[in-house]
């Protein structure tokens, strides 16, 4: 699949190419999605900022290809250590298991397509 890759956990990386702006997801779901990596996940700790209200905007279009797509919670939840394991290079990372609350809460939002 063209833009995919294989972490070392095991998550693939969907293919973008029908959401190659996060701005093609519809504002609800975008606002969604939104607040629950910045209210239920927020790894860097900044929901406070009213500044970085924005600041996990560049993985929305991944989330919301995985609620569409009906990915497991658990896919989910892989997806959102991968992030900060990998791309925020935080040290030391998260754990797996602190990344459950916010997946679940993903995984019961009712977007729209």
């Amino acid at each position: 699949m063209r833009g995919s890759r294989l972490s070392r956990r095991g998550w693939r990386r969907p293919d973008m190419s029908r959401f190659r702006d996060y701005r093609d997801i519809p504002e609800e779901s975008r606002a969604q999605i939104r607040q629950v990596l910045m209210n239920d996940w927020d790894p860097i700790g900044v929901n406070d900022v009213p500044e970085a209200a924005d600041e996990y905007d560049s993985y929305i279009a991944d989330v919301y290809h995985l609620l569409s797509s009906e990915a497991s919670a658990g896919k989910i939840q892989r997806y959102l250590f991968q992030v900060v394991s990998e791309r925020m290079g935080m040290s030391p990372p998260l754990e797996l298991e602190q990344m459950r609350p916010a997946a679940e809460a993903l995984k019961r939002l009712q977007l729209k397509n």
